[in-house]
């Protein structure tokens, strides 16, 4: 919607639609994993790790060159972070993407999957708590 509409993000468009989907798709089963290890309480920990400390240390509003050290290291490791990398990589530097962020999103997006499944089985319970 923001390149077409308002002309900002001009980029490769399935690689942004990419990053984008791939943070939402591990902030859901992060959340969806919580659900199930501890219940209702499960948005406690999802804020905590996507939007305290996945936000501040993602490097989108200041460079992760120029924040803080232990944010700026990170940052590179969480989700917001490794989408700001992919995104700003595919927007500026279009055909310079680096490995790191794309490795650290398929890895979040894997053991997020791999956690809710063993513990959804383990625990016999759904995120819905059923």
């Amino acid at each position: 919607m923001t390149d077409p509409l308002i002309g900002a993000l001009r980029g490769p468009f399935a690689e942004l639609w990419l990053a984008f989907g791939a943070e939402i798709a591990v902030a859901a089963l992060f959340c969806s994993t919580m659900l199930v290890l501890i219940g209702r309480w499960a948005f406690i920990p999802t804020w905590l790790l996507f939007i305290v400390l996945g936000n501040t240390s993602s490097g989108g509003a200041v460079a992760q060159p120029l924040l803080p050290q232990p944010y700026a290291f990170i940052g590179r490791f969480l989700p917001p972070g490794a989408t700001v990398g992919i995104v700003r990589t595919a927007v500026y530097f279009r055909h310079q993407q680096r490995l790191e962020p794309l490795a650290v999103q398929a890895l979040w997006l894997a053991c997020s999957l791999a956690a809710l499944l063993i513990s959804a089985r383990l625990l016999r319970r759904r995120p819905a708590g059923q």
